[in-house]
């Protein structure tokens, strides 16, 4: 069943009173705009990401560049949406690290240069578990 806003009654499940800067780990679900699937599809029950997706897994693969209070653990792309968790390590506040969810800093800009990460064209289809 497709989204409508008429039936389809969302509501934040953060907590209003909590700082999300705060050392924790923190999963993090980014969808595309209308929920179309932009990142690529399923394909014999695998993830076989396109063009977008590769982009998706490349810019996530570089938050813990960009941000050096930020570590990554398991992640997926999926259609239309992907999941992941990020650790932050210790809060920060000022240019280059990762800002509060209310202001938007790593859904906007969404950059794993750690070294964990695969290609997106490496056989895991786009995706990274650490458990491997």
């Amino acid at each position: 069943m497709p989204y409508t806003s008429d039936i389809h009654h969302r509501r934040s499940i953060r907590l209003k009173e909590y700082d999300y800067s705060l050392e924790g780990l923190y999963s993090v679900m980014v969808c595309c705009q209308d929920m179309k699937c932009r990142f690529g599809k399923i394909k014999n029950g695998k993830m076989v990401v396109n063009d977008f997706g590769k982009i998706a897994h490349d810019e996530w693969c570089k938050l813990s560049e960009r941000y050096s209070n930020v570590m990554l653990d398991a992640f997926q792309i999926m259609p239309n949406h992907m999941h992941g968790i990020i650790a932050i390590t210790e809060p920060h506040d000022g240019r280059g690290v990762l800002h509060t969810p209310n202001n938007k800093t790593v859904i906007d800009k969404f950059h794993c240069g750690d070294g964990v990460c695969p290609p997106a064209s490496s056989p895991k289809g786009g995706t990274h578990d650490s458990s491997d």
